[in-house]
Order: C-alpha cells, then sequence, then structure tokens
C-alpha cells in the first residue's frame, strides 16, 4: 500500500513536471513493484 501510493506520487509529479524522464519513471515504478512483489 504504502509503496504504492509512493511509486504513484513520484510517477505523476515525474510525468507532469519532466516528460522526457517519463521513461525513467516508469522503469523505476516497475522495478520497485518488482520489489514488492518479490517482497
Amino acid at each position: 500500500m504504502d509503496l504504492t501510493s509512493n511509486s504513484v506520487d513520484s510517477f505523476s509529479s515525474g510525468s507532469l513536471s519532466e516528460p522526457e524522464s517519463k521513461s525513467a519513471k516508469v522503469g523505476s515504478w516497475n522495478e520497485s513493484t518488482t520489489v514488492s512483489v518479490l517482497s
């Protein structure tokens, strides 16, 4: 729950302020999700 909220907030911020970093944010979000699933 906490990790998801964090990821969404980070993704939204990065996506809105830096469109070029969207890919980076997506990669980070996916990595975080993977860690969450493995945990």
